[in-house]
């Protein structure tokens, strides 16, 4: 039997166990089950995990019904239980932007999480589209909708979630400041007065509302007749309330290859977002928040450039160099501000 056969098997077995959650009556009678792949350039990119697309067919009083299934494997116990908490929380008018829950089945290395199938175009090509010359123009003010649908939807969840605990917050700052440490591609006075800052107005920063953080990236968004649906809902845990929006600004740059901060259409996408974020009184700390993640997306870009971009071209360095540059912009403006 080959890797699809088995894989095949086990989602179909674990429909079976959850048919209950996936058809709504006890008179139903299931009597064909279809699993197909989905090919991750469609759906997610995600291409480490197998992704089924599955119909479930079935008989109420001799009429034909059918239900259509999203199978993810990988998945973990706590991305079922947070997706599982979401839907539960939302109100009925607000359940349309994330995926029904359906199951989760333990298979060993092959955990499989069962949620409502929802097609949809991945707004990670939709946004990299509408940079074309020829459409650009066009594309734009529907872009900037889209990012303020993001930004409303994350304060409306952040909102379920909110908690504010300065030791948590503390332990955030003092883990910057070890990775500012190595950061060897800064100047050494760079990295001397980006350390100086955090510690001199950590104070300020220490009781700043915090929440669950999601992997809240582009090609973990969905766009189906006009709404947007969140698909991946892995949770990085409690982090400060503007991490989950700086990443899905700092994600749009790094995967079209823009700069973080370009001029022209990305800036007004990025502005469309944080107007229309919900910033619940600490707007004044957003700052300090970005120092904090800008040392954080270096430090990430620096790793991912020896582990997985080596042969990605100068492009990459190019961009690299131009966060670098960004944390000394940040330094600048947070000097003035605290003058």
């Amino acid at each position: 039997m080959n890797g699809y056969a088995a894989m095949k098997g086990l989602v179909i077995g674990a429909l079976e166990k959850n048919i209950g959650a996936v058809i709504d009556g006890s008179e139903a009678a299931v009597f064909k089950i279809q699993v197909r792949p989905i090919r991750p350039s469609i759906f997610l990119y995600t291409s480490w995990r197998a992704m089924f697309r599955c119909t479930v067919h079935y008989r109420i009083a001799n009429k034909h019904y059918k239900q259509e299934i999203f199978a993810k494997t990988k998945a973990s116990q706590r991305e079922y239980d947070c997706l599982k908490r979401i839907w539960e929380s939302l109100p009925d008018e607000a359940r349309s932007s994330v995926p029904r829950p359906v199951g989760f089945e333990s298979c060993g290395k092959n955990d499989i999480l069962l949620t409502e199938y929802v097609p949809g175009w991945n707004l990670n090509r939709l946004m990299c589209g509408a940079c074309l010359p020829a459409i650009s123009l066009f594309s734009q003010p529907q872009l900037r909708r889209w990012s303020s649908t993001v930004a409303q939807w994350l304060s409306r969840f952040q909102t379920n979630y909110l908690t504010v605990d300065a030791e948590m917050t503390r332990r955030e700052i003092e883990d910057v400041r070890r990775t500012l440490k190595g950061l060897d591609l800064l100047p050494d006075w760079l990295r001397s007065r980006l350390d100086a800052y955090l510690r001199e107005q950590a104070d300020t920063f220490l009781q700043v509302h915090r929440a669950t953080s999601l992997d809240l990236v582009a090609r973990n968004l969905l766009l189906h007749h006009g709404r947007l649906v969140f698909v991946d809902f892995e949770p990085f845990g409690d982090r400060n309330i503007f991490h989950g929006g700086l990443r899905f600004c700092a994600d749009l740059w790094t995967k079209t290859r823009y700069r973080f901060y370009p001029s022209g259409g990305f800036e007004n996408i990025e502005r469309s977002f944080w107007e229309s974020f919900d910033f619940r009184g600490d707007k004044t700390k957003f700052l300090y928040a970005k120092v904090l993640f800008g040392i954080e997306h270096l430090d990430y870009l620096l790793m991912a450039r020896r582990e997985y971009w080596k042969n990605s071209g100068p492009q990459w360095d190019s961009y690299i160099q131009r966060m670098a540059s960004q944390a000394e912009d940040w330094l600048g403006a947070a000097g003035r501000e605290t003058i």
